[in-house]
Parts: C-alpha cells; sequence; structure tokens
C-alpha cells in the first residue's frame, strides 16, 4: 500500500445545531488528509461494510481534542474513521480484498518501526512493546534498570 489520500472523520470539539437548538460537543469534522494505514472495524464479530479505521496524519489545529482524549499515535498521527461511501475508488479494492489490515511500511507509530529503531537488545524489545502513552512516562533508562534488577534478582534467586 501507499499512503494516499481520503476524506476521514476526524473528532473535534465544536458547536452543533439540531432542530434550532445549539450545542457545544464532539463532532466528526471531514477532512481530506494522508492515510498511512487502514484496517477494518470488527463490531460484533463481523467486519462493518460502510466503515473503516485509518491512521491519519493530523491538522494541527485538530491535535488538541485528539491528545486530551488519548486518540494520538505519535505527535502528527491517529487512528480514525473513514466512510467507504466517500472514498469508494480508492477503498473499494481493499474492501473486496478481504484483507484486515494494510499498511505502508514504517507506518507511523507501527510496532516494525519502533521495533527497528529500538533495537535488538532486550531493553529495545521491551521499549518497542510499550505503547507511546506508557513511553511518554517511561525514560529508557528506566527501563534499563528494571531489567537490571530483575537480573540480579534471577541471579541471586537461581544461586540460592
Amino acid at each position: 500500500m501507499q499512503a494516499t489520500r481520503l476524506l476521514v472523520q476526524i473528532p473535534s470539539l465544536d458547536h452543533f445545531s439540531v432542530r434550532a437548538r445549539t450545542g457545544h460537543g464532539a463532532v466528526d469534522a471531514p477532512v481530506e488528509t494522508m492515510v498511512y494505514a487502514v484496517k477494518r472495524i470488527v463490531h460484533n464479530g463481523e467486519h462493518l461494510p460502510d466503515v473503516v479505521r485509518v491512521l491519519a496524519w493530523i491538522p494541527e489545529p485538530m491535535r488538541a481534542y485528539l491528545v486530551d482524549r488519548s486518540r494520538m499515535v505519535d505527535m502528527e498521527h491517529a487512528w480514525v474513521t473513514a466512510n467507504v461511501k466517500d472514498n469508494r475508488a480508492t477503498l473499494t479494492p481493499f474492501m473486496e480484498s478481504g484483507e484486515y489490515e494494510l499498511s505502508v511500511p514504517n507506518a507511523p507509530g507501527s510496532t516494525v518501526r519502533r521495533a527497528a529503531r529500538a533495537g535488538d537488545s532486550m531493553e529495545g524489545r521491551v521499549w518497542a512493546a510499550l505503547t507511546p502513552r506508557a513511553q511518554s512516562f517511561v525514560s529508557r533508562e528506566a527501563v534499563a534498570e528494571v531489567l537490571q534488577a530483575m537480573a540480579r534478582v534471577l541471579a541471586g534467586g537461581a544461586a540460592e
């Protein structure tokens, strides 16, 4: 799959009106943006035929709401929804293929990219297994210290 432009639904905080009444809350705003991965949505064990989840680049003004809701994969990308009817020409081959997920090699936030960046050490593998949100709370040095402490405990327990 190549990165492509799709019309996606990005949740944002906005005003809306229904029958001459206004409100303030979450509204899905349609935005055309770059998409790096597409994933089918499963509901009650079945794939939904009319909507997919996509890993999209989020424009700067729309990021604050998604960051507050912990929806961002990294500083610029988040999983949002896209309607198949709005992107029929692009999404039809994916929907007909029967695949569950397609992504660009080294897509933002992908585990392959994080693992390659992290290295082959145990510390690197543990760091790559952490979610981006967990990585924001824990330093890589702290992960190394915990692994060293675990190794000391295991070595001491094996010697006894």
